[in-house]
């Protein structure tokens, strides 16, 4: 808490007013940034015209995570580790539950117990490697980050394309 409180500029006396512990901060971060995330997901079009369509999601997508870099990088390496807190493994659960509500294929998919596992394990790559190249789009300056979002948004044009309609993938 000393060095969070460092960090923020603030008293760790400060902190511990609106934090009991670290696990409690990390706790609204990922609530925060959940939320967050949702409400990205949910202006994913429904009925896709086009690959600017997606193209364009995916560039506020990029640009929030550019915005929050740090609470980026920060849920993205939790997110990795075995123990890592129910609050963050929520975000993605909530992320997929979301894209399930957009991709009527992929909520079939995911309701079919034939499916569900190949489904799932569709979404979260697809995810971790739009999330990937966004953050490194926010941290480099050079051509090779905007190279990687688009990279990442032709795969994901192809998984949404792929779930778009009932029985899709």
């Amino acid at each position: 808490m000393e060095q969070i409180a460092q960090a923020s500029s603030v008293s760790r006396s400060t902190l511990y007013v609106h934090f009991q512990d670290k696990d409690q901060l990390l706790q609204q971060i990922a609530e925060d940034y959940g939320t967050a995330l949702c409400t990205i997901v949910d202006r994913l079009p429904r009925l896709l015209r086009s690959r600017a369509e997606i193209r364009s999601w995916i560039d506020e997508l990029a640009s929030f995570i550019a915005r929050e870099r740090i609470p980026s990088v920060l849920i993205t390496r939790i997110a990795e580790r075995d123990d890592s807190p129910a609050s963050v493994r929520q975000i993605g659960d909530q992320l997929v539950a979301k894209l399930a509500q957009r991709l009527p294929g992929l909520a079939d998919a995911l309701g079919a117990k034939s499916t569900r596992e190949h489904a799932l394990a569709h979404v979260m790559v697809v995810l971790r490697e739009l999330g990937w190249a966004c953050l490194q789009a926010a941290r480099r300056c050079d051509g090779v980050g905007a190279a990687l979002v688009s990279i990442a948004a032709d795969t994901f044009d192809r998984f949404v394309r792929a779930y778009a309609v009932k029985g899709g993938a």
